[in-house]
């Protein structure tokens, strides 16, 4: 066997390797999950580019000494790479899109009596005493909606920042 055949075959099995590893954990955290969230966070740590950069590289290597039916198995790994990078920003945009909606009608559940609260102690501010409690209730109340968006906003963009 020649030397680049045996360089071949090593850098064929480091990287068969490497995605039997990412494989077998990706396969091992969408065990058994429907929801949309779920599926997103199990297909976060899975690098795709890495194995695919890994893969053009490993063809550009060795395509002097690497057999036709090898180059096909490679073309059809990269497609199938691609499709797994198109499925997860389906699931990433799917995700986005029910958060979104969810953030939607939950400010309004709170927005609505919020505005309420603070427009009748605003409209009533002779009538209560004018105390410490009363001023950080109307605050913490008026905050809600924030907080709401803001936690909203981080689950979205933690998402966002963890995808690779």
């Amino acid at each position: 066997m020649a030397e680049s055949d045996a360089d071949l075959q090593a850098n064929v099995e480091e990287y068969l390797r490497e995605m039997a590893e990412q494989t077998y954990d990706l396969e091992s955290r969408l065990e058994g999950r429907e929801d949309t969230i779920s599926l997103v966070l199990a297909t976060l740590d899975y690098d795709q580019v890495l194995l695919t950069n890994q893969l053009r590289q490993l063809r550009a290597e060795h395509e002097e000494v690497l057999p036709a039916e090898a180059d096909e198995t490679i073309d059809d790994l990269l497609a199938l790479l691609r499709h797994f990078a198109a499925t997860r920003e389906y699931f990433k945009t799917l995700y986005f899109s029910q958060e979104f909606a969810a953030l939607s009608k939950h400010l309004i559940y709170v927005s609505l009596p919020t505005i309420l609260l603070v427009s009748f102690v605003l409209l009533h501010t002779g009538d209560f005493p004018d105390t410490h409690v009363t001023t950080t209730v109307v605050t913490t109340v008026s905050m809600a909606p924030f907080m709401l968006l803001s936690a909203y906003v981080l689950r979205v963009a933690t998402v966002t920042l963890r995808t690779r």
